[in-house]
C-alpha cells in the first residue's frame, strides 16, 4: 500500500537542495515520489501523515562500526573480543545493532568481528529475523602476523597469503575486505604509527578484491601505512591521523575515500578513564586527537575527497557529525557525509543514501531542523527502513 509522509522541511541529500513543505511517498519499501505538497493535485486517495515542526531526511549511514565492541548500548570490558563466548558476542552485536537502528542508522559498514558474526547478522537483518540496520559486512579483517586485532583477523605473511585471505572471506560471503595497515590506539599490537601490512601485501589484496568487484577499506593511522594504503589502490582510508598535504593530494588524485572516525578517539581522549578504559589507551587517544584535528584543517583544501561518517566502537554518527561541524565543515556538508557520501563509499548509492524515486525508503523524521541545530539528530521521532516504521 502506498504511504506518504510530509514535513515543513525535506532534506533529500542529493546535493544541497531543500524542499520546504514537502513530502516523500513510498510503496513496497521503495520511494515513488519526493516533492512539494503544493504540487499534489486533488484527492489522490493517498493519506498523508504530516509531522509538524519536523524534518525528513535519508537514514544515517555509519561507514565504520564494530558491533561486538560498541559501548553505547551494552557493557564493555577489555576482554570482550578475546574471552567472551561467541554466543554472548552475537547477542551483544544484535543488541547494539538494534540500538543504532533506533537512533536513526539505517545502514552500517561492519569492519570486523569474531567468527564472521557480521555476515550472519547481515543476513538476519535482510530476512527480518531481527531489527537491525542494513549491514555491509567484511567478515574477518586481514592483519600481519601478530598485528592489529590479530585475534579476530586473518594473520598473513606475504602476497600469496594475502590473496588466500581475500578468497577465504569472499567464500564466506564478505561484502568487502578490511585490512589493518598500521597498529591502533586501542590495542597493544604495535604503535599506531608503525606500518604493518606491506605495500606488496596491500596491493595483492586490493587487486584480488577488485577482480571480484569488491571494495577494500584500510585501518591506517601512521603516515607510512596511509601512503601504502593509497599507493596500493585501496578504496577507502579509515582514521588517517598522520595524513598530510602530500597524501591528501594523492587521495584527491586517485579518488581514495576517507572515513575519519573522529568519535572513535575523542571519547577515549576526553572521557576514557570514566568509561573504564586503561590509561595507556587514553594516552594513545590523546596523542592522536591533536593530529586528527590538524588533518581536518588540511582536509578542507581538498573538496574532491569524498568524506563519510563512521563512529568506530566508541562514538555515534550524530556526535561524529557535530565534531566534523566543530572542525569547520558546514552543517549541510556533514549531513551529506552521513548519507549520500556514505552510500557512495559503500558502493550502494544506487540503492540508498538520498531521497529519490526508485531508491529504498530509508529515512528518519527529526524533531526539528538539523541545519539550524545539529543536536536534533539525537532526537529522532521516527525511523523508516525500507518502508517499515521501526520507531
Amino acid at each position: 500500500m502506498k504511504k506518504r509522509i510530509s514535513a515543513p522541511l525535506i532534506i533529500p541529500c542529493r546535493d544541497k537542495e531543500l524542499i520546504k513543505d514537502g513530502y516523500v511517498e513510498f510503496e513496497d519499501g521503495i520511494i515513488t515520489a519526493v516533492g512539494s505538497l503544493s504540487d499534489l493535485k486533488g484527492n489522490d486517495g493517498v493519506e498523508t501523515e504530516h509531522y509538524e515542526g519536523a524534518a525528513i531526511m535519508p537514514g544515517l549511514i555509519n561507514s565504520h562500526e564494530h558491533l561486538n565492541t560498541k559501548s553505547a548500548y551494552t557493557s564493555w570490558t577489555m576482554d570482550v573480543i578475546r574471552n567472551e563466548p561467541i554466543t554472548a558476542q552475537t547477542i551483544r552485536a544484535v543488541r547494539n545493532a538494534a540500538g543504532m537502528l533506533n537512533d536513526g542508522i539505517t545502514t552500517i559498514r561492519e569492519c570486523g568481528c569474531r567468527d564472521r558474526i557480521n555476515i550472519s547478522l547481515s543476513k538476519a537483518s535482510r530476512e527480518k529475523w531481527v531489527q537491525a540496520p542494513n549491514i555491509i559486512a567484511c567478515g574477518s579483517p586481514i592483519s600481519m602476523i601478530g598485528g592489529h586485532c590479530y585475534y579476530y583477523s586473518h594473520e598473513i605473511s606475504g602476497p600469496v597469503e594475502a590473496v588466500a585471505a581475500v578468497r577465504t572471506e569472499l567464500k564466506y560471503g564478505a561484502h568487502f575486505i578490511k585490512v589493518h595497515a598500521t597498529g591502533g590506539a586501542g590495542t597493544k599490537e604495535g604503535s599506531p604509527e608503525w606500518r604493518q601490512l606491506s605495500l606488496e601485501e596491500l596491493t595483492a589484496i586490493a587487486n584480488e578484491a577488485h577482480a571480484n568487484d569488491k571494495r577494500v577499506c584500510s585501518h591506517s593511522i601512521g603516515r607510512e601505512g596511509c601512503k601504502n594504503t593509497i599507493l596500493a589502490g585501496v578504496d577507502s582510508l579509515e582514521h588517517g591521523h598522520y595524513l598530510d598535504d602530500e597524501l591528501l593530494s594523492m587521495m584527491a588524485e586517485r579518488g581514495t575515500y576517507y572515513v575519519p572516525t573522529l568519535t572513535g578517539y575523542i571519547p577515549l581522549a576526553r572521557h576514557g578513564l570514566e568509561l573504564g578504559r586503561p590509561a595507556w589507551m587514553v594516552e594513545n587517544a590523546k596523542a592522536l586527537l591533536e593530529k586528527h584535528q590538524e588533518v581536518m584543517v588540511k582536509l578542507k583544501k581538498y573538496p574532491e575527497i569524498v568524506v563519510a561518517t563512521g563512529s568506530d566502537s566508541t562514538g555515534s554518527v550524530a556526535t561524529e557529525i557535530e565534531e566534523l561541524n566543530n572542525s569547520g565543515f558546514e552543517p549541510m556538508d556533514t549531513l551529506l557525509f552521513a548519507t549520500r557520501n556514505g552510500a557512495d563509499v559503500l558502493g550502494i548509492l544506487d540503492k540508498t543514501g538520498t531521497l529519490e524515486r526508485g531508491k529504498e525508503a530509508d529515512m528518519i523524521v527529526l524533531e526539528g531542523n538539523p541545519l539550524e541545530d545539529l543536536s536534533v539528530l539525537k532526537r529522532v521521532k521516527h525511523v523508516i527502513k525500507t518502508g517499515d516504521f521501526i520507531r
